[in-house]
């Protein structure tokens, strides 16, 4: 113990360093009281603003996300209804295009078979009647052949 009286006196420190240990001591408290324990508070605050913020944020991006998907199925389902509602119109009108069409296909059979007799028979009186000039036709040709 003597030797670390002596350490004391040596640097100089004498019984004033106990007052002065109790003085920081007490200044470390207020301090603490003080600054520090708002200082700490400021800086929770502070986190609690940025990450915690970050935190609602990703919860507004999964909010948007799963709005966004019922949007799209909304619009998917909204354009599939009038998708089958154009092709039951279609259908229809293919239906009563299908009635013209064959209308349209009995009138041109009719008129094809009406053309195509009238036609037969202008051959055949035109047949006929070369046929009926065939004995003249061949004796002016044999009399020009020679002659």
């Amino acid at each position: 113990m003597d030797q670390i009286l002596n350490i004391f006196r040596r640097l100089e420190i004498d019984s004033t360093v106990l007052i002065q240990f109790a003085l920081l001591v007490g200044i470390f408290l207020i301090a603490n009281k003080l600054l520090f324990s708002k200082l700490l508070e400021v800086l929770k605050k502070r986190e609690d603003q940025t990450t915690g913020l970050e935190h609602i944020a990703n919860k507004k991006f999964a909010e948007a996300d799963a709005l966004g998907r019922t949007y799209k199925d909304r619009i998917d389902a909204f354009f599939n209804q009038k998708l089958d509602e154009i092709k039951a119109r279609k259908r229809e009108l293919n239906k009563g295009n299908k009635e013209e069409l064959e209308k349209y296909v009995q009138k041109t059979q009719k008129e094809y078979e009406n053309n195509f007799a009238n036609f037969s028979t202008e051959i055949s009186m035109s047949r006929d009647k070369i046929f009926s000039q065939k004995n003249e036709l061949s004796s002016e040709l044999v009399n020009k052949l020679t002659n």
